[in-house]
């Protein structure tokens, strides 16, 4: 097995721990794959992105920013940036990210909602509405919340609940449609069901 091919699989790893909630052993994979090449990009960029996911965002900072110094043209780690600057409360560059990451590639809904919420949290409305439409317009699970934050609006607490369950027959592992679902199941007095889906998003994202 070659060098190349031994990093492409190690990559393949990385995804299946991510895609498993494994982030400690996927940030372990990472740093692994990273002493025998320092610069792989995309290794920097997974563990970037895992390291964002477990909270480690003084850790997460410096991998991001040399991710983006050795590859500009690689948007998902300054979408992971943007999220950095937007949990840290550093706004405007929190958005300057997200706009270079939409920049590269447009096709993205977490860098529009990224977007939508800085926006929102700098007071520019106008600008968060066309953000957060794209991000709509991008995400089946971003419009299915939307339609359940409407019937939770209206009362109509069956329907949501039925909304919530269609969308993870096809996303399963949709930590926003699990947590509404959960909080769905808490309002009608289920506690047990909405203690076993917390559960289930704890597991996905310790």
């Amino acid at each position: 097995m070659n060098g190349r091919t031994a990093t492409r699989r190690g990559i393949e790893d990385i995804f299946r721990l991510i895609s498993s909630g494994q982030f400690q052993q996927a940030e372990q994979q990472c740093e692994s794959l990273l002493e025998k090449d320092p610069d792989d990009v995309n290794v920097l960029g997974l563990l970037g992105a895992v390291s964002l996911r477990l909270g480690k965002t003084t850790e997460a900072k410096p991998v991001l920013e040399k991710a983006i110094a050795i590859e500009p043209g690689f948007a998902k780690p300054h979408e992971d940036l943007g999220m950095l600057c937007l949990h840290e409360g550093r706004l405007e560059q929190a958005v300057k990210s997200f706009e270079e990451a939409i920049r590269l590639d447009g096709t993205q809904p977490g860098a529009w909602a990224g977007l939508a919420e800085a926006q929102a949290r700098l007071g520019n409305i106008d600008a968060a509405n066309k953000a957060r439409q794209h991000h709509l317009e991008l995400s089946p699970v971003a419009q299915a919340l939307d339609e359940v934050r409407q019937l939770v609006a209206e009362g109509d607490l069956e329907a949501a609940e039925q909304v919530c369950d269609k969308t993870l027959k096809s996303n399963p592992d949709s930590i926003p449609v699990l947590r509404q679902l959960a909080m769905l199941a808490s309002s009608g007095g289920r506690h047990s069901v909405a203690e076993g889906l917390l559960k289930k998003v704890i597991s996905l994202s310790p």
